[in-house]
């Protein structure tokens, strides 16, 4: 079973893939473990320089810096482990509170749309980037390759047959998910530990307060891209099941479909069909066709 809590021991795990990434979070939150990192560098080079069997002079005359004391790499390597653990437990203790907000603000300088963002803090990098991973390990999902669907959209109108193709977009695509929907298909599946939906439903909340609005999903926010792929799974689903749909790909807010040309059903009746496309009588998706 995936492990989906906010501890101490994710949390590790997060700060070791983000180091891997070069993404240091330790040296721009966590200055009291910098010292002993750089520590066990110094140590790792003494390590290098021994195994290959340089004297102290040649050390020296190599680098151009004063030996330091020779520390113990194990022992630097548990000391700083547990500095840490002690940090990441208290993060935990506190994400764990009823009352804990993750804190978004709205940027309006990035692009023609406001688009959010957290405080920046150690703890919000850690809790979103631990709901991101339940997310897509829980539900798959992610978004689809712009390259793999420009080269299947060549490969079907390269065979000369005729074809119906229709491009539109999802107007507001962020601002227009239906939350309701949304947290009700998440609660309904109960894939997701509690704390998991309360975080979700926290950053939701948070995001309504700025907008004074219901509906929508925060632009720019780590676990929005994925919520909105959870929600377009299904309407993916309808309009690749609608007759004669032979080819059917979105990317975020764009979609192409192509259809096979039907006597019986005209390009604005197959475009119709789409636009009336919902997932709940009172909440729709609205299209923009080209």
């Amino acid at each position: 079973m995936l492990d989906q809590s906010f501890s101490p021991e994710n949390f590790q795990k997060i700060i070791d893939l983000e180091n891997r990434k070069g993404n240091y979070l330790v040296g721009k939150f966590f200055p009291n473990i910098v010292e002993i990192d750089n520590a066990i560098k110094e140590e790792k080079q003494r390590t290098i320089i021994r195994t290959k069997r340089l004297t102290e002079k040649d050390f020296t005359a190599d680098l151009d810096v004063d030996i330091p004391k020779t520390f113990d790499l194990e022992r630097l390597r548990e000391n700083r482990d547990q500095i840490l653990h002690l940090e990441l437990q208290k993060i935990s203790a506190e994400i764990d509170q009823p009352d804990y907000k993750i804190g978004i603000e709205c940027d309006i300088t990035i692009s023609d749309k406001p688009v959010y963002k957290t405080t920046k803090s150690i703890e919000s990098i850690l809790i979103l980037k631990q709901l991101q991973y339940n997310l897509r390990k829980i539900y798959k999902v992610k978004q689809s390759n712009r390259f793999s669907i420009v080269n299947n959209v060549k490969i079907l109108l390269s065979d000369g047959f005729p074809k119906i193709i229709l491009k539109t977009d999802i107007k507001g695509f962020y601002e227009n998910i239906p939350q309701k929907e949304l947290l009700r298909k998440i609660n309904n599946e109960n894939l997701l530990t509690l704390s998991s939906r309360r975080i979700i439903s926290q950053v939701l909340r948070e995001y309504n307060d700025l907008t004074k609005n219901t509906t929508g999903v925060p632009r720019g926010i780590g676990i929005s891209p994925y919520l909105v792929e959870l929600y377009m799974r299904d309407i993916d689903s309808r309009i690749k099941n609608l007759a004669g749909v032979m080819y059917y790909a979105r990317y975020v807010d764009d979609i192409i479909v192509i259809y096979t040309p039907s006597d019986s059903i005209s390009p604005q009746a197959q475009k119709e069909k789409i636009k009336v496309i919902r997932i709940h009588p009172t909440n729709s998706i609205f299209f923009g066709f080209r």
